[in-house]
């Protein structure tokens, strides 16, 4: 079985990459570029995937962070993808991080380095 802490970094890196593709764009520059929603939609699945391997144990002890819900859109996104209408809310990149209770928000999640 593949480390946590790989899956953790894998998340990580996909919520580096959505705010790279979305940027400094107005939601409306963004939300024109089919590209940029391809490749943001695909680091979804990532983090969801990345989220739904992770031990139930270990989701237990970070309840803070949704993970059924990250888990779900995942779902939605790779399954139902014909239902999907954007726009998606965007919020700020930081908050597509899940960071476990008692990290620090200036700090790499888990202390794993990027």
């Amino acid at each position: 079985m593949r480390p946590e802490r790989l899956y953790l970094q894998d998340m990580i890196e996909a919520a580096d990459n959505i705010a790279f593709h979305i940027g400094n764009r107005s939601r409306e520059q963004f939300l024109d570029d089919r590209t940029a929603r391809a490749a943001v939609l695909h680091e979804i699945t990532v983090i969801g995937e990345a989220a739904a391997r992770l031990s139930a144990g270990f989701r237990r002890r970070h309840p803070d962070v949704p993970w059924e819900k990250v888990v779900a859109f995942r779902n939605f996104v790779v399954h139902e993808y014909f239902g999907l209408s954007w726009p998606i809310r965007m919020g700020h990149s930081d908050d597509a991080r899940a960071r476990p209770s008692g990290t620090d928000h200036g700090s790499p999640v888990c202390g794993i380095p990027r």
